[in-house]
């Protein structure tokens, strides 16, 4: 509860640090957190489904589990990037480097075509999303190292911003639906196949 108190204040601020965004950050830096430096570009990984896969690898050889623990960061992962595509063409919010307006929204963008041609739109964050979806997931399964993998999540969303992919009240979104979703993923699983939480 408290969480959620804390990440609701947290996303009203964003919100109004999402009019800045273009202020603060030049196309020159945007450009630089892009394609400039490995150290950048590594950021972003946590955000790419070959690392959440690898992360189910590790859980599947390490964790008592086994293939069920493997299965829950695969799942979130899935359903969550088919929640991301949904809101991202409902919202039709395009990417602080489109140069259009902050709170400008183009609802449902190109119909059912657009659904499926998604490019430039930005709200919510899809790599925030699965970066934290699968924080999340390592946090449910190994709760000890939960610091290392929201931190690890957290400069994923923050490379986002840096590379006016998405404006910070995206990546907020983005967290609530990554969490919500690893969540919801492993209850599931512990109403399908009977297995008690330890």
């Amino acid at each position: 509860m408290w969480f959620w108190a804390a990440w609701f204040v947290l996303f009203l601020i964003s919100i109004g640090l999402d009019t800045h965004v273009r202020t603060w950050i030049s196309p020159e830096i945007a450009r630089f957190v892009d394609r400039g430096s490995v150290a950048w570009a590594m950021m972003r990984q946590p955000g790419e489904f070959w690392l959440t896969v690898l992360a189910a690898m590790l859980i599947w050889r390490l964790h008592p589990w086994g293939w069920r623990g493997a299965f829950v960061p695969i799942l979130s992962g899935a359903m969550t990037a088919l929640l991301v595509m949904i809101l991202k063409w409902t919202f039709g919010r395009a990417r602080p480097n489109q140069n259009l307006g902050t709170f400008e929204f183009n609802f449902f963008r190109g119909g059912l075509e657009g659904f499926f041609d998604q490019k430039n739109l930005s709200a919510p964050s899809g790599h925030a999303t699965l970066a934290f979806s699968t924080a999340m997931c390592l946090t449910l399964l190994a709760p000890r190292a939960w610091f290392i993998f929201f931190s690890i999540a957290a400069l994923c969303a923050a490379q986002r911003v840096g590379e006016l992919a998405h404006y910070p009240s995206e990546v907020m979104l983005g967290m609530a639906l990554g969490i919500t979703g690893a969540r919801v993923t492993l209850h599931g699983l512990f109403l399908l196949t009977g297995q008690k939480k330890s």
